[in-house]
């Protein structure tokens, strides 16, 4: 019986209220049942104590009553000389409305929440906007000997080898004009784990309680959000962790949490009146499209052939475009592989995307062992652009120019990896587009990255920051790259703040384009899984659909059979919208649906 006490719990309780009645009360029965006393006296988990509840009960006094250690008059509380239902009934009765008032716990049952305290700060040049995401690593105290900076697997980092009671305090940060939701992205493979929301100290009832689900393992991650008591004023935050769980970073709103919806499910089979993502696209002026990689060029799996025809009016090489393929030695091109693409788009109608033209990695040997001075790699650069956008002139529509040039972890450029940024300095970012530019000014132009599409994220905001200035020093930029490589179960509010996103960059007169975007999840993820990952694919085509600056949208593959998503990310996988064995997956069928839409 959920929320029921224990039978020797229930015996004792039974007993003392018994003893209390006769002692104290009579039968004056108080008539209202406080809040608190519904985790102890639900007993049906409805969310109410009523007659069930009563019913239920007063069945198991019935049960025990021969047992009890106490005279029968004793226990015949309405005076008629007899121990029977009538008397049991005012004793479950009895025992529902005063159960509060007991210092007992029932299984499962929540710790009480308090309002926040009266701020005892003011702002002052040490303050922290709380409205900006708090990456966790970077908090002020902790009573823990065991937390440590852990890798996300992604690129990211978070906090972990968190023990049961340890909490971590990020200092002075300010919630005006109100906090009423804090979201976290977390990983555990604990069933559940409660984090515990405190105000200036790490004692007394916490504000809130987040409850986390397990993930699905430790480098799988998800967001979690709890509705706040509207918090207004500076304060020092303390989260309190009651088991083990990772934490990349917290994300204060000044809207009410609203819980993921539950993704609607997607017919699996149904054709789309006979519609491929292709002709969908084309209606609507828009290229819908994947990378390809080395299958294409073994020509051993003709149903890859096929599905790529058929459903794809843009292709993008993923790595037979890059320097270390296109010229391997200096002054030495091998532009064979990218031939073969562009021919094959050409014959069946398809667009080309170029990627990439300067990256810092994948670069050839001899141009990270060279000893060059700036003018020499300048030189170096402006050779590379201008032959391999000549060879393709009039072919690619798109380049992606630079290619993730802003650093994972503080949101500043690449250094100590970057050869362009070394020897060149941050105007190679500059000098790259202008040479682009000359090489071919029918091109569009494109800055491309990951983790850049959420609006308000470090490496976001900085991404935005950096191509704004590139604008208003009046670079020939004309779109940026979101790469896309989601993670399954995307939060409404971060859909939210990609198309935010897009609409800044609209503002700035600039292009987006989705350029590799895939959603990865757990290998082993259900079919629930797959739904969920339909409705998310679902959201971000509709961002691209109804954003009149999107006109792209790029897959990093197209069927699981050959994603990169296993071997970098292990554990994970099923990212794309087509199985292995070339079925169409949820996913397909709801980028078809977006793609219809008006």
């Amino acid at each position: 019986m959920k929320k029921a006490f224990t039978k020797a719990g229930i015996l004792l309780l039974v007993v003392s209220i018994i003893m209390t009645m006769v002692i104290f009360t009579g039968n004056n029965l108080p008539k209202e049942v406080s809040a608190s006393a519904t985790a102890y006296g639900d007993l049906n988990s409805d969310g109410v104590i009523d007659t069930l509840d009563l019913a239920m009960l007063s069945r198991y006094i019935m049960e025990i009553t021969d047992t009890l250690p106490v005279q029968e008059k004793v226990a015949d509380l309405n005076g008629d000389g007899v121990l029977d239902s009538v008397d049991v009934s005012l004793m479950s009765r009895y025992i529902l409305e005063i159960i509060d008032k007991f210092p007992v716990e029932s299984e499962g049952g929540t710790k009480p929440t308090s309002p926040p305290p009266p701020p005892t700060k003011t702002p002052g040049p040490n303050t922290k906007d709380a409205f900006r995401k708090i990456e966790a690593e970077n908090f002020d105290e902790t009573n823990s000997t065991t937390i440590q900076t852990v890798g996300t697997g992604d690129g990211d980092n978070a906090i972990g080898w968190i023990e049961p009671g340890d909490y971590v305090v990020y200092k002075d940060l300010n919630f005006s004009p109100g906090a009423k939701s804090m979201e976290v992205y977390v990983a555990t493979q604990n069933d559940t784990v409660d984090i515990e929301i405190r105000l200036d100290s790490p004692d007394g009832n916490p504000v809130a309680i987040l409850t986390v689900e397990n993930t699905g393992g430790w480098n799988f991650y998800q967001r979690a959000s709890v509705n706040l008591p509207t918090i207004n004023g500076v304060y020092d935050l303390y989260l309190t962790f009651k088991d083990s769980v990772n934490v990349n970073w917290i994300q204060f709103s000044t809207d009410e949490a609203t819980p993921p919806p539950t993704p609607t499910p997607v017919p699996p089979t149904t054709p789309i009146n006979g519609t491929t993502l292709k002709e969908l696209a084309e209606s609507r002026g828009m290229y819908i499209g994947t990378s390809v990689g080395s299958v294409f060029h073994q020509k051993n799996d003709l149903m890859y052939y096929e599905v790529l025809k058929r459903e794809f009016n843009m292709v993008v090489a993923e790595n037979e475009m890059k320097f270390d393929t296109i010229q391997p030695a200096r002054g030495q091109y091998n532009f064979g592989p990218g031939d073969r693409l562009v021919e094959f788009a050409e014959e069946h109608g398809m667009a080309v995307r170029g990627h990439t033209l300067i990256w810092h990695n994948q670069t050839p040997q001899w141009l990270e062992n060279g000893n060059w001075t700036r003018d020499e790699l300048l030189e170096i650069m402006r050779e590379h652009i201008y032959t391999v956008m000549e060879h393709y002139k009039g072919k690619i529509i798109h380049w992606d120019v630079v290619n993730e040039a802003i650093s994972d972890n503080n949101g500043a450029l690449r250094t100590h990896d970057s050869i362009w940024m070394r020897v060149i300095g941050e105007d190679y970012i500059e000098y790259a587009f202008r040479f682009a530019r000359e090489a071919d000014p029918d091109a569009l132009l494109f800055y491309n990255d990951y983790n850049i599409s959420d609006m308000g994220g470090v490496k976001a905001d900085a991404c935005y920051n950096l191509v704004k200035r590139l604008v208003e020093k009046g670079v020939p930029i004309d779109g940026v790259g979101f790469q896309g490589h989601y993670i399954n179960n995307m939060h409404p509010s971060y859909i939210q703040n990609i198309d935010r996103n897009v609409k800044r960059y609209a503002d700035l007169g600039l292009k987006v384009a989705f350029t590799e975007v895939d959603i990865r999840m757990n290998e082993h993820g259900s079919d629930y899984d797959l739904q969920v990952q339909a409705s998310n694919y679902k959201d971000v085509v509709s961002i691209a659909v109804n954003n009149p600056n999107v006109d792209t949208f790029v897959m990093w593959g197209f069927t699981d059979k050959y994603s990169w998503v296993p071997r970098e990310f292990p554990g994970q996988g099923r990212a794309l919208i087509f199985d292995e064995e070339y079925e169409p997956k949820p996913a397909y069928f709801s980028v078809a649906e977006a793609l219809k839409k008006r």
